[in-house]
């Protein structure tokens, strides 16, 4: 089973992307960051927050620029657990308490 991803390394990503109104590079993240994450840790996590619905990814291989998601849209499944609005498009809608989250 693979480690959680902690959420202070995701925070830190998101605080980047809300000072910035234009789609950046990972480059320019890794730069903001202080080059403090290797790069291939900061495109697992970028990745996880794309596929959580946390961020956008516009571009394609090596032109993909990122921006934080206007809106995040949670729901509380049956177990308890927070699931993005990603796992709900994807069709498996079931009862669930939906929570909208601005940012």
């Amino acid at each position: 089973m693979p480690k959680p991803v902690p959420e202070k390394e995701l925070r830190a990503i998101e605080d980047v992307l809300v000072a910035q109104t234009d789609p950046v590079s990972r480059a320019f993240i890794a730069d903001a960051l202080g080059n403090d994450v290797p790069q291939r840790t900061l495109q697992l996590r970028l990745r996880y927050l794309v596929d959580h619905g946390r961020v956008v990814a516009e571009g394609q291989v090596r032109a993909v620029k990122y921006r934080l998601a206007k809106k995040r849209y949670w729901y509380t499944s049956r177990f308890g657990r927070k699931r993005s609005s990603a796992v709900v498009r994807q069709g498996r809608q079931h009862s669930a308490t939906c929570l909208e989250a601005s940012n």
